[in-house]
């Protein structure tokens, strides 16, 4: 497994997280919160940046980016 920094934030509604990374800016937008769950937008250049769901990416790698509990 790759070495992963972590940062955990308090955001709310409305407010942007921003991911700048190998010259590309990514946002993370706090849209809703309601009943545990959390609704994020994430804006990013569609041609550079590829966004998937954690359990997309794992059945495209065949389980091989899970994380060890």
């Amino acid at each position: 497994m790759k070495n992963l920094n972590g940062l955990v934030l308090a955001r709310k509604a409305g407010e942007d997280i921003v991911i700048y990374a190998g010259g590309e800016e990514i946002i993370v937008r706090v849209v809703d919160m309601d009943r545990g769950k959390v609704r994020i937008k994430i804006q990013a250049d569609r041609a550079k940046v590829r966004i998937l769901r954690r359990e997309v990416l794992d059945e495209m790698l065949g389980g091989e980016n899970r994380e060890s509990a």
